[in-house]
């Protein structure tokens, strides 16, 4: 059985991204493991201590953290279990867990485990200087994750998605990312564009690709597809646009994952594609 595992901070984005996972779930014949990292001081002390019942009586400052501790695992813990009993999220195997430390890096380490087959959470997007420089969580998680990952940053219901863009340069050969796409494209019943950014620094004339698209989707066996050449100024404001322009419901699009000073140098263009992005945008890291 697949697992989705879906972050939550019991946001309103957090509760978008759980209500979708669970149509996905669903039609997936998933399971969803429902993820909440405490940020508390110390928190590496309690890590593994997750399930533990605090009793007997405080000594000192430490002892008055413990109760704090257990007080506030208890608390998310019901929180958790008030989610999960909701009508509308009825109908598949869905667990909780509790963890302590950064969201990013438990949710990293979670895909580390190997039992993760895909990440849907919720996301705020970039809207201030400060989120440009430090990056938002989802960012981080699109840039580390070893299994795609869905951002999402509005409701939105699985019946509603009809068109899905695949943005690519379509010269990288990347066989687990075209399976992705397809399956994506089956589970949701939706048409599938393949869309080309041509912009001036790597600009090539239509024909030609029009022809790397078509031999790309020949190759790969991609049927029941539509071709697009959009020109732009740059590849991560052209999908944007093009989305915006076209009425596209969700983008997949393959990231590298580049950190540090590659990072700064290079960009990255899918990370800002999922910080700007106000329709659903899947990631596979290559």
């Amino acid at each position: 059985m697949a697992r989705i595992l879906v972050p939550t901070d019991f946001s309103e984005q957090a509760d978008y991204a759980l209500k979708l996972a669970h149509q996905l779930a669903l039609e997936m014949n998933a399971e969803i493991e429902l993820l909440h990292v405490l940020d508390v001081p110390g928190g590496d002390r309690y890590a593994g201590m997750e399930n533990i019942s605090f009793t007997g009586e405080a000594t000192g400052n430490e002892g008055m953290n413990d109760i704090y501790f257990y007080k506030l695992m208890e608390k998310t813990r019901e929180k958790l279990l008030d989610v999960m009993s909701r009508p509308e999220l009825q109908g598949i195997k869905m667990f909780e867990k509790i963890q302590t430390g950064s969201i990013y890096r438990q949710i990293y380490e979670e895909t580390q485990a190997g039992h993760v087959d895909l990440i849907v959470m919720g996301t705020t997007g970039t809207s201030n200087w400060e989120e440009d420089l430090v990056g938002s969580n989802a960012e981080k998680v699109v840039r580390r994750a070893k299994c795609p990952v869905l951002t999402v940053r509005k409701e939105v219901k699985l019946t509603q998605i009809k068109n899905i863009v695949f943005a690519s340069d379509f010269k990288d050969k990347h066989e687990k990312l075209v399976s992705l796409v397809k399956k994506m494209v089956e589970i949701i019943g939706a048409t599938l564009h393949l869309v080309k950014i041509n912009t001036p620094s790597h600009f090539e004339n239509d024909k030609i690709n029009y022809a790397n698209i078509r031999n790309y989707a020949e190759e790969h066996k991609i049927e029941d597809y539509d071709l697009h050449v959009y020109n732009f100024e740059d590849e991560e404001d052209g999908i944007i646009s093009f989305t915006e322009q076209f009425g596209m419901d969700m983008i997949i699009m393959a990231t590298k994952g580049r950190r540090g000073f590659a990072r700064l140098l290079e960009g990255s263009i899918a990370e800002d594609v999922v910080n700007y992005s106000k329709i659903p945008v899947l990631t596979f890291h290559v």
